[in-house]
Order: C-alpha cells, then structure tokens, then sequence
C-alpha cells in the first residue's frame, strides 16, 4: 500500500500526473484542485496517495493536501460512489464547499456537481453527515465557533461562487448593525466583497 510519493513531476495531464521516484514513473490520478497547485514539469512534488486495488488494476490518486484525500476515502465508502466520481466531485468542488453542503443538508447546492443528481445528493448527505466529525473534516472548535446565521451565510456564499477565504474574510468584516434576516446579512455581504 503506497501513502505517500515525493518525486520529480515527469509530465501533467488531464487529471494525470507521473511522478519520477528514483527513476521509476507512477502514473497519479490527481483531482484539477490539486493539480492546479502544482508546478511546471521538472519540479519537486509531494502527493498524499490512496492506492485502490481491483482485481485487474491498482490505482494510485494522489492529493498535494490531508484533507482531500480524506474526502475522497470519505466519498468512496459511499456505495456507488467509484474512485473517478470520487475525483470528479473533488475536481468542482472544495473540500470546505462540500463539507458545508453536507454539514446544511443542501442537496440542491451539492447535486449541480456534474454526476451527482438530487438522489445521490441526498445519499452523500445521508451516509456522511455524522462521520464530518469523526474523521476529522468539521473540527470540534467549528461546530462550536461559529453560530448558524454564520454558517447559513457562508454556505450562500459559497453556493454563489466566492472561495471560503473571500467568503469568512466578508463575514468577519460584516458589521453586527447590518446582520438580520439571512437575506439582509447576504445583501451586506455582497456590498462588502465589491470593495475587496
């Protein structure tokens, strides 16, 4: 079982790296969030690795972060969800967009993903809700740190497209006079990501 390769990045592809390790060549499956951060042919790479074995293949995905291949061994124990729908699901979404979506029980939100229609939206909710927690995608300080109007109005924006950076950033900078209904806190919130 292969957890983890560092090598020189011999070629990138469509959601295909191989990595140079001692001169051998693995060929990595890698979603595009991964491999947008990683660097031209030639350059050092480190890659936390799932190797997933069948009885005609082994397989190596490879994420540059913990946390993602966290979500995708968390993807996988859904039934019906294979290792390329795994990557696909994390190729358009962030670990945090579908930790949020999954937290708030949004089905609409998570089934826009190409491949997952309303009834395997509901399925991934369903099956992964109560793991967040325990493997260690929702830290305990989040649950209790950040109350649910915030949560409400982060998802939102998530689900309008800004990042979680931009999206916390706003939040944080939201005046405590200019909070209400989730309607108003969400117009004030687009009024202060203009400025950004």
């Amino acid at each position: 079982m292969i957890h983890h390769l560092r090598g020189i990045l011999h070629s990138k592809g469509n959601l295909l790296v191989v990595l140079d390790v001692g001169g051998v060549g693995y060929g990595v499956t890698v979603p595009l969030t991964t491999l947008s951060r990683l660097d031209e042919p030639g350059s050092t790479v480190s890659l936390h690795i799932h190797t997933e074995v069948r009885e005609d293949a082994i397989e190596l995905f490879g994420f540059s972060e913990e946390g993602e291949r966290t979500a995708f061994r968390l993807l996988r124990s859904v039934q019906g969800i294979g290792p390329r729908m795994a990557v696909n699901i994390l190729s358009r979404l962030s670990v945090e967009e579908l930790v949020a979506y999954i937290r708030h029980e949004d089905a609409v939100a998570l089934s826009r993903t190409p491949g997952i229609g309303p009834k395997r939206a509901g399925k991934i909710i369903l099956d992964l809700k109560d793991r967040l927690l325990e493997v260690g995608l929702l830290p305990e300080k989040d649950l209790a740190g950040r109350n649910a109007e915030d949560g409400d109005l982060l998802l939102a924006l998530l689900g309008l497209g800004y990042s979680r950076a931009q999206a916390e950033k706003a939040i944080a900078a939201l005046p405590q006079n200019d909070r209400g209904s989730l309607e108003d806190s969400l117009r004030a919130t687009l009024k202060t990501l203009s400025r950004f």
